[in-house]
């Protein structure tokens, strides 16, 4: 986004405006910008428009800090594509968009529709890792499509595909096991490869231990602080012959993985948005 304010910076100074070689996601960013900056340019677009008697209004800029804003630009964009087209005939510095061009822009489009979609969605409603579960799964299985060429993206642009495909997070799969009710099970379930369920449970159980160290949880946890303060050499014999009855050199478990090992928490009718906050307020340090 700060290259389109370098293009339009120097084709203010009098340079040719350089965007041939750019794709056209950055072609229309630059167009945008460029109207929106010039008096001159935004009287232009007004004329044309009026004299093909055709809606006026400005492509909306895609702004760094606004969320959903490239999917607006893109709808802005599709929606005045022949008066775009018509007020480039009149424009010498600016290429016109081919019908290849106005393709990728619409494939773009129809992928950022879905993440626009949810993002009201979720605005419209108390935020809560609850919800992530849901839109999750929509995510996923857009993602996938994309990435894959199934079913509506089977002409998907390769570019596109390959920048679908680094679009994935951890994010989405630890909130999904971070409800009680779910933990790891829904994605052992869903997922057609197991194997790969599984590495990637793995993967969030190191990636949660690294980020909250056992020393950390030992300290804060009640559940832990106990087992560790009733690990001392015992001194009657009932208490001797116990302790030969338990497995020798176990490690205690952590806090996660006493989560993650235990069965998913049974709860039904719920009626309180925030439910998982009071669950976990309560829950925190039980050791479940």
């Amino acid at each position: 986004m700060e290259e389109a304010h370098v293009v339009c910076d120097h084709f203010k100074e009098g340079e040719q405006l350089s965007v041939g070689s750019q794709e056209p996601l950055a072609r229309i960013r630059i167009l945008a910008l460029w109207i929106h900056r010039s008096p001159q340019q935004r009287q232009k677009w007004k004329e044309v428009c009026n004299i093909i008697n055709l809606s006026s209004k400005c492509i909306k800029y895609d702004i760094d800090t606004r969320w959903n804003s490239t999917f607006r630009m893109l709808d802005d964009a599709l929606k005045a594509r022949y008066q775009i087209d018509k007020f480039l005939q009149l424009q010498i510095d600016f290429p016109h968009f081919t019908t290849m061009d106005w393709s990728l822009l619409s494939q773009i489009h129809n992928i950022l529709s879905k993440f626009n979609k949810l993002t009201l969605f979720v605005s419209k409603k108390k935020p809560q890792i609850s919800l992530a579960i849901p839109i999750y799964y929509e995510l996923h299985d857009l993602l996938d499509e994309a990435s894959e060429h199934k079913k509506r993206f089977l002409d998907l642009d390769e570019d596109i595909s390959l920048a679908v495909k680094k679009d994935a997070s951890d994010t989405y799969y630890t909130a999904l096991i971070l409800d009680p009710r779910i933990k790891g099970d829904l994605l052992l379930d869903k997922l057609e490869d197991k194997t790969t369920g599984r590495e990637i449970l793995q993967a969030l159980r190191d990636n949660l231990h690294r980020d909250y160290s056992v020393a950390t949880m030992e300290s804060s946890s009640p559940t832990r602080q106990f087992l560790l303060e009733h690990n001392t050499e015992h001194s009657d014999v009932e208490s001797r012959l116990l302790k030969r009855l338990q497995p020798r050199n176990q490690p205690l478990l952590s806090d996660i993985d006493c989560y993650l090992n235990s069965p998913r928490v049974n709860i039904n009718d719920i009626k309180d948005p925030n439910w998982l906050y009071n669950w976990w307020r309560i829950n925190k340090g039980v050791g479940l």
